[in-house]
């Protein structure tokens, strides 16, 4: 693909007789080149995942977490470089002395110059057409058709990295740019008729008696939250939870950006080719089956609360359209004024002025509450922390204990960066910590603890300042095809159902349908990617698939589902990389058709 594109943009520049053309040209795809490898390069670091163009409609939100550590500053300065190279080349191989040509010399230059471009555009264009009708393909019965057809992966480009690998930088992203452009999409009645029937087949009844029937919920979905956040000494509201008062999952592991796990908490799926930014926004989008509505059908307040600016992800329309009642944000809560990113309130002060709203008296409610505190950035100060350093700084020595009882690595004041990086970060765990403990509080004083559920759940891992790779590893360079980076907090609190602790591996995508069993939900199977953490299906090889094109389990790690890294050379069997497989082509088989229904705004 790339020699296609090459050979068509060769052609033009070999056509044009202006020589400060053809250096603006070939500089500016050659810089657009390097750009995107920059771009890449540092997207990789960060987050393991390289750059698409349906990111473009973060850019606001990415500008307001970016830091220069982001930037991988080796490799950006060798682009400039090569670039540096490229244009000195293409300034140098065009020069040419002025010579006076007579009007037959003329004549057979332009003959000249057309048949050359007439071949390297045909040669180009040709080589396009064939490339595509070439792709790969194989019977869609096929129980591995995704992995095997390279014309279903350029169709889709569902796994990045092997589409970027496969067909070059302009066959990925022009094709990327061709795919971004569809909002929407167009389905035959036959489809429109097939899907219908799909969700239909997926509806499953709520059971009467479930454990949970007619108990209010509160899910908290907190920022960045590591299990090294929690200890007893800095977090002692939490630390009681975890080991006295909750079903605390051990082996929850999940990875993508904080609004597609809102998203995944609250519906049981996201949408992979699309954003529900974009989709939101149309008159004909609906989501009857996503938890709010669910609650509100049974006569449930559903309300959700952030505490930072509510057009942060567009989360006023988007909540709003997945069936939030009221999205509340900072601007909200008559706290103060709107704050930079990065310099957010406590989240605990939030709380208490939004407490009347995250648990009404007189009418069952089902709050979801996303926190913001423990975001970053990590190398400075706050003063409205002030009381937690000096928390930090007596315990530190019993800090440094417990860590390395659990496995983790404290740094010392002599690795300055780091020991104030986690040191802010856990003083900024005290918050959620203080948090907590105060709405427990007014549960227990409002006689609503008893008849509350709480989900306490971590959206990634810390990944932002590199926090988490150094307190599990010591250092900044980590395994990224290790799933243990991406093991984070999960805990429901509930009086009912007792203390107990699990290491079933679960992931984002079962916290729906695990609500909608606890609470005697009606659901749609077929709308959710995930099982109830409390079923018999749990206990078969599941995976967990991130928007950031990475799917694993606790033991098993892949970028495209055909090369399987077994990071921690765990005894496993054949068959259990191909049950692992499988699972990943049967969620990328569901997504299919999810991404179909939202995108063609099918009603149902």
């Amino acid at each position: 693909f790339d020699i296609a594109y090459w050979c068509i943009i060769s052609a033009i520049m070999f056509l044009i007789d202006n020589r400060p053309a053809k250096i603006v040209i070939f500089s500016v795809l050659l810089f657009l080149q390097l750009i995107l490898n920059s771009i890449n390069i540092c997207y990789y670091k960060i987050l393991g995942d390289i750059f698409s163009f349906d990111l473009l409609k973060l850019t606001n939100e990415t500008a307001k977490v970016f830091r220069l550590s982001f930037l991988d500053i080796p490799s950006i300065l060798i682009n400039l470089f090569v670039f540096g190279v490229g244009l000195f080349l293409v300034i140098f191989l065009t020069r040419k002395d002025k010579v006076k040509l007579d009007k037959k010399t003329k004549m057979a230059s332009f003959y000249i110059l057309l048949s050359a471009f007439t071949i390297l555009s045909s040669f180009g264009v040709g080589s396009q057409f064939i490339a595509v009708s070439a792709l790969a393909d194989c019977d869609t019965t096929d129980n591995y058709y995704i992995v095997k057809s390279d014309a279903y992966l350029y169709d889709s480009l569902q796994f990045k990295q092997e589409s970027y690998k496969k067909f070059g930088t302009f066959g990925f992203y022009i094709k990327d740019i061709l795919n971004s452009w569809t909002k929407t999409e167009k389905i035959s009645e036959e489809e429109a008729t097939e899907l219908k029937q799909y969700i239909q087949d997926g509806r499953v009844q709520g059971v009467q008696n479930a454990p949970l029937k007619d108990k209010n919920l509160i899910c908290i979905m907190l920022e960045s939250f590591e299990w090294s956040a929690i200890d007893p000494y800095c977090t002692p509201t939490l630390y009681d939870l975890m080991v006295n008062h909750s079903q605390t999952f051990t082996n929850f592991r999940a990875s993508n950006r904080t609004n597609d796990s809102e998203s995944i908490a609250i519906l049981g799926n996201t949408i992979r080719s699309s954003d529900f930014m974009t989709l939101a926004k149309n008159d004909n989008f609906i989501a009857p089956y996503s938890i709010p509505n669910l609650f509100r059908n049974n006569g449930y307040t559903a309300n959700y609360f952030h505490s930072y600016d509510g057009n942060f992800y567009g989360r006023y329309y988007v909540n709003k359209k997945l069936g939030f009642e009221n999205v509340y944000a900072l601007q909200d809560a008559n706290i103060g004024p709107m704050c930079e990113f990065g310099d957010f309130y406590l989240d605990e002060d939030y709380v208490k002025a939004m407490i009347d709203k995250i648990a009404p008296t007189g009418k069952k409610f089902y709050s979801y509450f996303t926190t913001v505190k423990t975001h970053g950035d990590y190398d400075s100060t706050k003063e409205d922390l002030a009381p937690y350093y000096e928390i930090y700084d007596e315990n530190s020595e019993n800090i440094a204990k417990y860590f390395s009882e659990i496995g983790l690595i404290l740094p010392d004041k002599s690795d300055t960066a780091f020991y104030n990086r986690v040191r802010q970060y856990k003083c900024s765990a005290m918050d959620t910590d203080r948090m907590v403990k105060f709405l427990i509080d007014y549960l227990k004083e409002n006689n609503l603890y008893d008849n509350t559920t709480l989900f306490l759940f971590a959206d990634h891992n810390c990944y932002y300042d590199n926090v988490g790779s150094y307190v599990r590893y010591g250092a900044e360079e980590y395994d990224a095809q290790n799933s243990d980076i991406y093991n984070i907090p999960f805990m429901i609190v509930d009086s009912t159902l007792g203390n107990a602790t699990i290491d079933t591996f679960c992931d984002t995508y079962d916290i729906a349908p695990t609500i909608c069993n606890l609470f005697g939900l009606d659901y749609n199977k077929n709308l959710q990617q995930g099982k109830d953490i409390y079923s018999a299906d749990k206990t078969a090889v599941s995976v967990f698939v991130s928007n950031n094109t990475v799917i694993f389990n606790d033991k098993l790690f892949s970028y495209n589902i055909v090369d399987v890294h077994n990071a921690n050379n765990y005894e496993i069997d054949d068959e259990y990389i191909e049950k692992f497989k499988l699972s990943a082509i049967a969620f990328y088989e569901k997504q299919d058709k999810i991404d179909k229904i939202y995108k063609s705004f099918l009603q149902y």
